[in-house]
């Protein structure tokens, strides 16, 4: 950028400039016309008012226009050096947000899967009973299933106890010695029972 060297001159021609500036004020305000004279003073301020005008303009309007013409300059590298940076800091702050946003949408996936799961072992568990084995077996405790229950199993079932009317398919208990089995109300197929002793079937 170009700059111009303020002469020891030009200073002088600018601050006479101002100095007339204000004398004229403070000849304007205690101007008072009353006569012709007084008339004829009062244009020869203005007349002198029109040069010291042009005198400031001559010597304070380049000054002006030359720390105007440095402003923009400045403006401009300052607006050219800051936007880089501005927008560094918004492309950071950007994948900031775009991680978080991923990092919950995973997060949310991953309590959905657990949840999922957990509802499906609860059905799981609902829905099946473990078979039960062993070669003496006294009783069977109620059972509320309300869907397939695998075989309770034993060598010699000797006392089961009443079911409690099950709502699927429930294959029945085998085993060597069977003494009576209870009514049983069932609402979908019953697999066929199987020992080789039965004593007492209740109707």
């Amino acid at each position: 950028m170009n700059t111009q060297v303020i002469t020891r001159e030009q200073e002088e021609g600018q601050s006479t400039a101002e100095r007339q500036a204000l004398a004229l004020s403070d000849s304007a305000k205690m101007l008072t016309i009353s006569t012709n004279e007084n008339r004829i003073d009062a244009e020869q301020l203005l007349a002198s008012a029109k040069g010291i005008e042009d005198a400031v303009f001559s010597f304070l309007d380049p000054p002006r226009d030359r720390a105007y013409r440095e402003y923009l300059y400045h403006k401009k590298r300052l607006d050219d050096a800051i936007k880089p940076v501005q927008d560094a800091r918004s492309t950071i702050k950007q994948k900031c947000i775009t991680f978080d946003q991923e990092q919950e949408r995973i997060r949310q996936e991953a309590q959905r899967q657990a949840e999922a799961e957990a509802k499906k072992r609860a059905e799981d568990e609902a829905r099946f009973i473990p078979a039960r084995a062993g070669n003496m077996n006294r009783h069977e405790g109620r059972n509320r299933g309300n869907a397939v229950h695998p075989r309770a199993c034993g060598e010699h079932d000797t006392d089961p106890i009443e079911h409690e009317p099950p709502c699927g398919s429930s294959p029945r208990v085998r085993g060597t010695l069977w003494r009576y089995c209870l009514p049983r109300r069932n609402i979908w197929f019953i697999p066929a029972r199987a020992g080789n002793i039965i004593t007492e079937v209740a109707a």
